[in-house]
């Protein structure tokens, strides 16, 4: 009876994988019997989906780090991997491409293929359609609803917990990435569990909390802005000191007024 009660619990847990090499790690967080996040160095994510066909993953993470992200997806399924999505372009998404994806479809925007080059560039077009979003983090950033799971997949459309990154030189931009987190805010159900490119799983109303939090901040900016204060000023002021908790190493505050500045200006 002990025995049955175990197994019962063991089943409504989700299972975690977790695979590591000499330097990198990742660790796999069952969301359904048929979709995994899984968290690359503590920062990355990568999202393998399971059909009866074989494996999908979403992204690749580095090619550093693509040991341990194999051997984690050995722990998932025995399955081989049937194709690969790119969500953007960025390193930290497409790295694994040479190494995971040879003789796969490796699927992307236009964008996306255009701007990744040599072995594991993208070999299979993502036609334009509504989850092409232009602008934002990058040109062109893919988004992936499987509404029957009731998961997204937003890749750097959302860092979970953290100012995002926004590529100006590549497409980018601050204002358009907000307005596109308010499209997807609108158009994705509210039971829905969202992947970002970095960070822990998020829920939709978290998803709103930091949409709110961050269009605060470039409300923040702009006045500065329309104050015509320089950038100089703008950080040196330190507007955005009740926000500091979304500050991490890549974008701190200080970057993160840059990234609006540029954007507005």
């Amino acid at each position: 009876m002990k025995m049955k009660k175990l197994l019962l619990f063991l089943a409504l847990v989700p299972s975690v994988c977790f695979a590591q090499d000499a330097a990198h790690k990742a660790v796999a967080e069952q969301l359904n019997p048929y979709v995994y996040k899984i968290l690359i160095d503590d920062n990355v994510n990568a999202t393998l989906m399971i059909t009866p066909q074989g494996a999908l993953l979403f992204d690749t993470g580095f090619k550093e780090s693509v040991g341990a992200l194999s051997e984690t997806i050995k722990q998932i399924t025995e399955l081989p991997l049937k194709g690969i999505v790119n969500t953007h372009y960025h390193y930290d998404y497409v790295g694994g491409n040479a190494v995971l994806g040879k003789g796969l479809e490796i699927a992307a925007t236009a964008f996306t293929m255009g701007k990744v080059e040599g072995e594991g560039k993208p070999n299979s077009l993502i036609p334009d359609n509504p989850m092409v979003f232009k602008g934002g983090h990058t040109a062109e950033d893919f988004v992936v609803p499987m509404k029957d799971f009731k998961i997204a997949i937003l890749g750097d459309l959302l860092f979970a917990d953290r100012f995002p990154y926004i590529d100006i030189e590549n497409g980018g931009n601050a204002l358009k990435y907000l307005d596109i987190q308010s499209e997807l805010i609108k158009m994705l159900p509210e039971d829905m569990k969202l992947i970002g490119g970095h960070g822990r799983l998020y829920t939709m109303e978290e998803f709103k909390k930091l949409h709110e939090d961050l269009q605060a901040t470039v409300d923040i900016i702009n006045q500065l802005i329309m104050a015509d204060e320089s950038l100089e000023n703008i950080k040196a002021a330190r507007p955005l000191a009740d926000y500091s908790k979304y500050d991490w190493d890549f974008v701190n505050q200080d970057k993160w007024i840059e990234l609006v500045y540029n954007s507005i200006r």
